[in-house]
């Protein structure tokens, strides 16, 4: 597998990479009614004026785009083996790689891209299945990884190829991410199915760069029984169940054990936590038994929570919103509730939580988009044609009403 490679194509000068013609602002848009009771708190007048325009993710339609890939210093878009780069800031072309094969060896598929930033730069990780041949059939081999680093003068290779022998997990009702945190000083967490046809017991941690330690934790206990779920500072949190379920520390650099907490005493669900999040110095947990706030160093529980779904969280902000049954404004610092509309009441408004963005929710219902305080819960605009997602640096992800799909927005939102 050394003969596999990355090709790089350096910058094209002057291509903004701009999709001209994405102005989502709609001046002939009609006012809307507020649905009858209207949300909880007053109405506001107007929505804020004209929506920024667009910077597309690719000039071919979406349905070319395999992939798009974010970081705070990069946006990427794979489509098949190749990735190419845009400054985010400015939309300027940052040149492409692609995964390649000499002559008479069959170029394997990529099948997902990471983005790692670092301090100096942004490690791009493929991931890639190679097969070999067996009974005349071909026959998955495992999953590889081939690592580039791109740099503001160019791209350099630093890895031909690694084989970590198994699979990706794939997203599934058991909510476990296969890239389960990304960390600046390098560090990759992945949670893996075994080679061999062995039960998926296990996860790794993958150091990047020259220097780095990459370790492993695995179990031979029961099918799914651990996973990665955050990092933060340096801590890796990673869920057993079993018979005794449990979270679990570890120094991300050394994969020495820092603490254990338990955390559900119903072990008969054999599931692990809805989610997961970093937030400040702390690991956010969410589970139906027992939520709780957790101090990433220690383990020790700063806060139990309320309720058990998953929350839609605020990445520029201390606010996270429940979005199934409820919605329910909760502080991350605190764990408070602060604020409910009724399962009866979402119901019957059809209302569907679309973004939570600096203290905004951006939700629709049956006749409007409402934008709502995500402190109070008070509707303080309505009819937004984008509904910030997420900020990533100099850049915003956000929901295009009018053409039903997330688009980038240069600026902070």
């Amino acid at each position: 597998m050394a003969a596999i490679v990355i090709n790089t194509v350096p910058a094209l000068n002057g291509d903004s990479g701009k999709d001209a013609g994405n102005d989502t602002s709609d001046p002939g848009r009609p006012s809307v009614s507020a649905p009858a009771g209207g949300s909880s708190g007053g109405v506001a007048a107007s929505s804020g004026g004209p929506a920024p325009t667009g910077l597309w993710l690719s000039k071919a339609t979406v349905a070319e785009v395999d992939d798009l890939v974010m970081s705070q210093k990069v946006l990427a878009r794979r489509s098949g083996n190749t990735v190419s780069f845009l400054d985010p800031a400015t939309g300027k072309d940052k040149g492409s790689m692609s995964v390649v094969a000499p002559a008479g060896v069959p170029t394997p598929a990529v099948q997902r891209v990471t983005l790692v930033d670092t301090a100096d730069d942004t490690i791009v990780v493929f991931f890639y299945r190679s097969t070999y041949q067996q009974d005349g059939l071909n026959a998955a081999r495992g999953e590889h990884r081939v690592q580039a680093r791109l740099r503001s003068t160019g791209q350099q290779t630093l890895d031909t190829a690694l084989t970590l022998g198994g699979e990706l997990w794939e997203k599934s009702s058991w909510s476990i991410a296969p890239v389960a945190a990304t960390d600046p000083g390098g560090y990759l967490v992945l949670n893996y199915l075994p080679s061999g046809g062995a039960e998926p017991n296990l996860f790794h941690v993958v150091g990047l760069l020259p220097g780095l330690r990459s370790w492993t934790v695995s179990e031979d206990c029961c099918p799914r029984s651990i996973a990665a779920l955050a990092a933060n500072g340096g801590v890796l949190l990673a869920s057993w169940v079993g018979a005794d379920d449990e979270l679990r520390g570890y120094d991300l650099a050394t994969g020495r054990q820092l603490w254990r907490r338990g955390y559900r005493d119903d072990s008969i669900l054999n599931i692990h936590p809805d989610c997961a999040r970093a937030h400040k110095g702390t690991f956010i947990v969410r589970d139906s038994k027992t939520p709780m706030i957790l101090d990433a160093r220690t383990g020790a529980v700063v806060r139990n929570t309320n309720g058990g779904n998953c929350l839609m969280f605020d990445s520029a902000g201390s606010t996270g919103v429940q979005t199934k049954g409820a919605v329910v404004g909760y502080d991350l610092d605190t764990g408070e509730a602060l604020w409910t509309i009724a399962s009866d009441r979402v119901r019957s408004l059809d209302l569907k939580v679309v973004g939570v963005y600096r203290g905004r929710v951006y939700v629709t219902t049956q006749t409007d988009r409402l934008v709502l305080d995500a402190r109070t819960g008070t509707e303080v605009g309505r009819g937004w044609t984008v509904a910030p997602k997420a900020g990533y640096g100099s850049w915003v992800v956000g929901f295009d009403h009018p053409k039903r799909r997330d688009s980038v927005y240069p600026g902070t939102g």
